[in-house]
Parts: C-alpha cells; sequence; structure tokens
C-alpha cells in the first residue's frame, strides 16, 4: 500500500463466508420451533402459435406440458396475458425508482406502487454507450426514436437508460412519447460525449497496473452486473418485460465472466425479463490489411491469413455472449445487420399475447445446475417458444471459489452490513519503508461461533480506500480455524 502524502487510509472489512457450521455466540436460549411449509414457484412465459405464425389464445392448463430435465412436471398456475393496443395512454408511471437505487449511481426518484398494468407491454432501452463508438450509438438512438415516433401505442411503456462506468435512468416508465424521445435525444453525437468522460470505468482506480485482460473482465463483469439489477429491480411486477441492450459486444472479458453470466441470466429468467441484445455495429465488413482509420499490419499473418482469421475471432467473441444471454432469457440477438428497427418489431411480436405458467419443481437439490426445460402443447400443429432452461437455488454447501468472491464483492459494495459471524476488526500503524506504508490488522471472531467438532475456512475479503473514498488496493485471504479438541 503506497502512502500518499497526508492522505487518510480507511481499511474496509467487509465480509467473511465460513464453510461449515456456524453457531452465532449470541444465541444463548433455543428458538421457538416453528414449522413451515412452502413450495417455490418456477414460472415460465409461453408464446404459442398455429401453422401461419397466428397466436394461438384458447388455451387451458390442460393443453401444457412441462417437463424439467425430461421429468413431467404439475402445473398449478396458468393465465393468459396479451397487449391492449387500444389502452389510453399513461403518463410518467414510475416502476424502478426506489428498486433502481441498488444500482451504483442511478438517479432514479422515488418509486410509487404501480397501477394495474394489465394490457400493458413494459420495453426497457439500456444502451451501453461505454462499449459504443459515438456513430453506433447514433445509430440505435435513431432507431429507437424511429419506433416511438410511428409505432409506440398507448399501451406501451418505455423506460430509458444509459450504461457507462455506471447506470443512469434517463426516464423512469412513461407512456408520453415525448418524454422518451427527451431521454433518447440526450443521448445523441456530443451529448454523449459527455457520458463517456464523465467518470473513469469501474474498477479503473482499483486495477492500477492491471494488464489488458483483467481490465476487459471487469467491464465485462460490471455490465453483467448491471443487467442482473435492472432484472432484479422489475422482478416484482408480474408479468413479461423486454429489455432492448444496445451495445458493441461485450469484449473478450465476458468469456470469463460465467458466475455474472449465470447470476444476470437467472435474474433476468426469474424475473421474465427478456434481453434482446442490439449490435449497434451494423453488418461488418472484415478487411484483410484492417480498416482505413487504423495502420497498415505488419508481419507474417498480413500473408498467410492468420490477420483476418484473428479479426474474425475478435468479432465473434464479442458476440457470443450476446448469443447466450438472450437464448437464456427467451430474448433473441440482433447482429450483423443495419435494420435495427427489427428487434423492436421482435418485441412486439414476442409480448403480444403469451401464458404464464407455474409450477413447484420436483428436484429440490439447491446444487446451482441448469435445469432444461420442455413446454409442449398436446394439441396437434401448434409450435411453442419458452426459454430453454434456469439455473437452481445454491445453497452454501455448492458454492465455488468465484461464487463466495462474487458474495463478498457485493458486501463490500453494499457497505457495513451485519452477519452470521460476530466480528471485531482492530488496524494501526505498525511503520514505514521508503514509498509503503504496513498496517496490521487484526480480526476477532469469538471460538463459540465455530463448530469445534471440525476445522473451518473463512475467506476474508477487504478494501483500503483514501480520502477521497476511491479504493486504491483489495486484500483477500483464507483462513482456516483448526478443531478445538
Amino acid at each position: 500500500m503506497r502512502r500518499q502524502g497526508p492522505r487518510v487510509l480507511a481499511l474496509l472489512l467487509a465480509g467473511l463466508t465460513a464453510l461449515g457450521p456456524v453457531t452465532p455466540a449470541a444465541a444463548q436460549q433455543p428458538p421457538a420451533v416453528v414449522f413451515r411449509a412452502g413450495r417455490e414457484l418456477v414460472s415460465v412465459d409461453v408464446v404459442v402459435r398455429d401453422r401461419t405464425g397466428a397466436l394461438v389464445r384458447d388455451l387451458t392448463p390442460a393443453d401444457f406440458e412441462v417437463r424439467e430435465d425430461g421429468r413431467p412436471q404439475e402445473i398449478l398456475t396458468a393465465s393468459f396475458q396479451q397487449v391492449d393496443a387500444s389502452a389510453a395512454r399513461l403518463g410518467p408511471t414510475p416502476l424502478l425508482g426506489a428498486r433502481a437505487s441498488r444500482i451504483a449511481g442511478v438517479n432514479g426518484g422515488q418509486a410509487a406502487t404501480p397501477p394495474d398494468l394489465s394490457g400493458r407491454r413494459l420495453v426497457l432501452l439500456l444502451f451501453d454507450v461505454g462499449s459504443m463508438e459515438l456513430e453506433d450509438l447514433d445509430r440505435g438512438v435513431d432507431a429507437a426514436l424511429r419506433w416511438v415516433d410511428t409505432r409506440m401505442t398507448g399501451a406501451d411503456l418505455v423506460a430509458v437508460a444509459s450504461l457507462t462506468w455506471r447506470v443512469d435512468l434517463l426516464t423512469d416508465f412513461t407512456g408520453d412519447p415525448a418524454t422518451v424521445r427527451a431521454a433518447l435525444q440526450r443521448l445523441l453525437g456530443a451529448d454523449a460525449g459527455s457520458l463517456l468522460t464523465a467518470a473513469p470505468e469501474p474498477e479503473a482506480s482499483a486495477a492500477g497496473a492491471a494488464d489488458g485482460t483483467t481490465a476487459a473482465l471487469a467491464t465485462a463483469d460490471a455490465r453483467l452486473r448491471a443487467l442482473r439489477v435492472i432484472a432484479e429491480g422489475l422482478a416484482p411486477i408480474n408479468q413479461k418485460k423486454a429489455l432492448l441492450y444496445f451495445t458493441s459486444g461485450l469484449g473478450d472479458g465476458s468469456q470469463d465472466s460465467q458466475v455474472e453470466l449465470r447470476a444476470a441470466t437467472t435474474a433476468a429468467a426469474r424475473a421474465h425479463v427478456a434481453i434482446y441484445p442490439v449490435d449497434t455495429r451494423g453488418l461488418r465488413v472484415v478487411v484483410p490489411n484492417g480498416p482505413a482509420r487504423t495502420a497498415s499490419r505488419g508481419g507474417e499473418g498480413v500473408f498467410s491469413g492468420r490477420d483476418v482469421a484473428d479479426q474474425f475471432d475478435e468479432l465473434t467473441s464479442s458476440q457470443d455472449t450476446l448469443v447466450s444471454i438472450a437464448a437464456a432469457t427467451g430474448g433473441r440477438t440482433f447482429s450483423d445487420t443495419n435494420d435495427l428497427g427489427d428487434a423492436f418489431s421482435r418485441v412486439e411480436r414476442d409480448t403480444a399475447a403469451y401464458y404464464l405458467l407455474g409450477y413447484s419443481s420436483a428436484n429440490s437439490a439447491q446444487d446451482g445446475r441448469f435445469r432444461r426445460l420442455q413446454v409442449r402443447v398436446r394439441r396437434a400443429g401448434l409450435s411453442v417458444e419458452a426459454r430453454a432452461g434456469y439455473f437452481a437455488e445454491r445453497d452454501f454447501a455448492h458454492t465455488t471459489r468465484e461464487d463466495r468472491d462474487l458474495q463478498l464483492a457485493e458486501a463490500l459494495a453494499s457497505g457495513p452490513a451485519g452477519g452470521d459471524l460476530p466480528l471485531t476488526a482492530a488496524a494501526g500503524w505498525l511503520g514505514t519503508a521508503d514509498d509503503r506504508a504496513w498496517v496490521p490488522v487484526a480480526l476477532t471472531v469469538p471460538r463459540a461461533a465455530f463448530a469445534a467438532a471440525r476445522a473451518t475456512r473463512v475467506d476474508v475479503a477487504a478494501e483500503v480506500r483514501d480520502e477521497l473514498d476511491q479504493v486504491v488496493a483489495r486484500v483477500a485471504d483464507q483462513v482456516t480455524v483448526p478443531a478445538s479438541g
């Protein structure tokens, strides 16, 4: 930890996870015995069409069959939802508001109690400004403006948000086209340039001299985390929602962000948020010696074809995760096309009418594994559109190191909070040498908090912040508490 003049350094110790039984020291008396019964409902939205592509609207629960990993499931609830194109237009309808405050830096207001949203189409337009060139951003915004001006109906409720190093809610849900248009115009041209330079990329201050791979991974993690928190904010609204995600790809780091990817797609699937990634780069042409804006390539790769192959690999890598997100949430990816209006047509098609089916899974294991879903209709000649499956809940016994690291990172981001372990932390100056300051940190946990019969491993994470509350270092460690006796 570098010592920088008279700055005051704060050490935030924000999370511990323990493998093995934990007994809080404060629990002196056994709690009263309470018996509870409940069933976790798995909900899936389903679109059914006939041979002509027309929506089928007269099915009953008995017409459906749901299988999870090949095993039939009992359907407990079923309802039919459809958009009422003749509905009267609504004004501001804040559905995110306070829930959106969970997104770091969001500037949303206080959420009001939502009105009856039956017959409404909910669409969130998210522009990943940090990943796009200004001309690509303008292409996406222009497509959205055309849809607002020509096809937005009275049944539509639209929200607009931008993503740079944080998520900014430009407008909460509203049925007023003028409000949506004003929010979109803030993203055009020079106005969007201020967003790009408003603050550094996430983790930039903490990354220091981190290599490009680490920076790409941190950026991909931040974007996937934003998708997850947005989905969680929309979860209380029990109907299908569409999130149009305008981006220029998630980059190479997304291939290594499997924990964040799983968390984002799981949250979206449970919240009935179908994500439609839209690659605003449009139809791409791979130029053998590079585009005109870059210097000519050199070396043997120009002659062997390796440079061209690398360009194709880079393009595919930036789109692979987008395809995975769409497939896992019931959406669709739009790439290699200059007609971005097709994405809006697909959203209209998918949300026009659908069935919501609910069942209680026969598999009670909380192993975090992917469960494959098959939804069939017993009538002949009908086709079914539904998501491919979902990730089950994961209890602590089934967590991986990456899962625990994610939990600790979220605990650090959320600030000091209570936990299962009674913890006392103390820090003090030990001394300095050259440009470094050495700080001893002592963590004290009562022995009674751990199971005495076997050893317990504790994961520890900490952050060091300066007087500007910027992260200057991170610390991670594992401590094994031996069994007593």
